[in-house]
Protein backbone atom coordinates (compact mmCIF):
# COMPACT_ATOMS: atom_id res chain seq x y z
CA UNK A 1 0.00 0.00 0.00
CA UNK A 2 1.24 3.59 -0.23
CA UNK A 3 2.10 4.84 -3.99
CA UNK A 4 4.82 7.01 -2.59
CA UNK A 5 6.65 3.18 -1.75
CA UNK A 6 6.65 2.31 -5.41
CA UNK A 7 9.64 5.04 -5.77
CA UNK A 8 11.35 2.17 -3.78
CA UNK A 9 10.41 -0.66 -5.10
CA UNK A 10 11.46 0.77 -8.83
CA UNK A 11 14.20 -1.30 -8.27
CA UNK A 12 13.12 -4.99 -7.35
CA UNK A 13 11.52 -5.00 -10.81
CA UNK A 14 8.28 -6.38 -9.92
CA UNK A 15 8.85 -9.10 -12.72
CA UNK A 16 11.41 -10.54 -10.25
CA UNK A 17 8.78 -11.91 -8.20
CA UNK A 18 7.32 -12.93 -11.29
CA UNK A 19 3.90 -10.98 -10.88
CA UNK A 20 2.59 -9.10 -13.73
CA UNK A 21 0.09 -7.04 -11.56
CA UNK A 22 0.30 -3.81 -9.76
CA UNK A 23 -1.81 -2.09 -7.17
CA UNK A 24 -1.36 0.95 -5.74
CA UNK A 25 -3.21 3.21 -3.06
CA UNK A 26 -2.56 6.75 -1.77
CA UNK A 27 -4.63 9.79 -0.38
CA UNK A 28 -2.28 12.43 -2.05
CA UNK A 29 -2.83 12.44 -6.21
CA UNK A 30 0.65 13.66 -6.25
CA UNK A 31 2.36 10.64 -5.75
CA UNK A 32 -0.20 9.06 -7.91
CA UNK A 33 1.04 10.71 -10.73
CA UNK A 34 4.62 10.28 -9.53
CA UNK A 35 3.19 6.16 -9.60
CA UNK A 36 2.24 6.38 -12.56
CA UNK A 37 5.28 7.98 -14.55
CA UNK A 38 7.80 5.71 -12.46
CA UNK A 39 5.99 2.40 -13.87
CA UNK A 40 5.42 3.53 -17.80
CA UNK A 41 9.49 4.50 -17.11
CA UNK A 42 10.25 1.50 -15.46
CA UNK A 43 8.16 -1.13 -16.52
CA UNK A 44 7.30 -0.10 -20.24
CA UNK A 45 3.81 -1.86 -20.23
CA UNK A 46 5.25 -5.40 -18.82
CA UNK A 47 3.12 -4.72 -15.50
CA UNK A 48 -0.75 -4.14 -15.81
CA UNK A 49 -1.57 -1.57 -12.84
CA UNK A 50 -4.07 0.34 -11.31
CA UNK A 51 -3.37 3.35 -9.10
CA UNK A 52 -5.88 4.46 -6.94
CA UNK A 53 -6.53 7.58 -4.72
CA UNK A 54 -8.40 6.91 -1.50
CA UNK A 55 -8.19 7.59 2.27
CA UNK A 56 -7.53 4.46 4.00
CA UNK A 57 -9.85 4.92 7.29
CA UNK A 58 -12.83 5.13 4.68
CA UNK A 59 -11.91 2.32 2.18
CA UNK A 60 -14.05 -0.83 2.66
CA UNK A 61 -11.71 -4.11 1.31
CA UNK A 62 -14.78 -6.32 1.77
CA UNK A 63 -14.95 -7.10 -2.28
CA UNK A 64 -10.98 -7.57 -2.00
CA UNK A 65 -10.67 -9.94 0.53
CA UNK A 66 -7.61 -12.11 0.01
CA UNK A 67 -7.60 -10.86 -3.28
CA UNK A 68 -3.65 -10.18 -3.79
CA UNK A 69 -0.03 -12.50 -3.04
CA UNK A 70 1.99 -9.91 -1.73
CA UNK A 71 1.71 -6.52 -0.07
CA UNK A 72 4.51 -4.10 0.38
CA UNK A 73 3.28 -1.09 2.40
CA UNK A 74 4.84 2.03 3.67
CA UNK A 75 2.47 3.52 5.42
CA UNK A 76 2.39 6.47 7.68
CA UNK A 77 5.10 5.55 11.06
CA UNK A 78 1.90 6.49 13.54
CA UNK A 79 4.22 9.13 15.28
CA UNK A 80 1.65 11.96 14.04
CA UNK A 81 -1.62 10.02 14.82
CA UNK A 82 -0.73 6.96 17.28
CA UNK A 83 -2.18 3.84 15.57
CA UNK A 84 -2.74 5.08 12.04
CA UNK A 85 -0.08 2.45 11.01
CA UNK A 86 -1.92 -0.61 12.72
CA UNK A 87 -5.00 0.61 10.53
CA UNK A 88 -2.85 0.52 7.29
CA UNK A 89 -1.80 -3.32 8.84
CA UNK A 90 -5.19 -4.40 9.55
CA UNK A 91 -5.76 -3.33 5.72
CA UNK A 92 -3.16 -5.37 4.53
CA UNK A 93 -3.92 -8.66 5.98
CA UNK A 94 -7.27 -8.33 5.03
CA UNK A 95 -6.78 -7.97 1.20
CA UNK A 96 -3.49 -10.21 1.02
CA UNK A 97 -3.56 -13.78 0.98
CA UNK A 98 -0.04 -14.51 1.22
CA UNK A 99 2.90 -12.16 2.70
CA UNK A 100 2.54 -8.71 3.64
CA UNK A 101 6.13 -6.28 3.81
CA UNK A 102 5.50 -3.35 6.17
CA UNK A 103 8.50 -0.15 6.13
CA UNK A 104 7.61 0.70 9.86
CA UNK A 105 9.79 4.03 11.58
CA UNK A 106 11.80 2.22 14.51
CA UNK A 107 10.57 5.37 16.85
CA UNK A 108 6.77 4.74 16.07
CA UNK A 109 7.37 0.84 17.68
CA UNK A 110 6.57 0.23 21.37
CA UNK A 111 9.10 -1.62 22.90
CA UNK A 112 8.32 -4.14 26.27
Amino acid sequence: MGAEYLKTIKKWKITYFSYRYAFGLDCDKKYIEVTHDILEEKFEGEVFYDLMQVDVNKWNTEKMKGFFDIVVMNPPFGTKEEGIDYLFLRKAFEICKGTVYSFHKSSSIEVR
